[in-house]
């Protein structure tokens, strides 16, 4: 009698166990999905963003002007690395 009472809460536990390892799998699995959804949601509004910027006269010539600001400020090759005192720099 004791063997069968031990035997029956045995499978009872491995039952339970498993039945909570599958629900806690599929949760999970299930906030993955929703997290990975939201995270495509999120690229493709930031994409379509980009896009509509892109295609925006002002802002593609305020681009064009910060890129030529920037080359303006950057040093011509001779100068990378020059000592402004002079000498080799090292």
């Amino acid at each position: 009698m004791v063997v069968l009472v031990l035997c029956i809460g045995l499978w009872t536990y491995v039952a339970v166990k498993t039945s909570m390892r599958e629900l806690r799998t599929d949760g999970l699995t299930a906030l993955l999905n929703a997290q990975l959804g939201t995270a495509e949601i999120w690229i493709d509004d930031k994409a379509s963003d980009a896009r509509r910027w892109a295609s925006d006269p002002r802002v593609r010539s305020l681009v064009l002007g910060l890129g030529r600001r920037a080359e303006a400020a950057t040093p011509s090759r001779g100068a990378v690395g020059a000592n402004p005192r002079g000498g080799s720099g090292w």
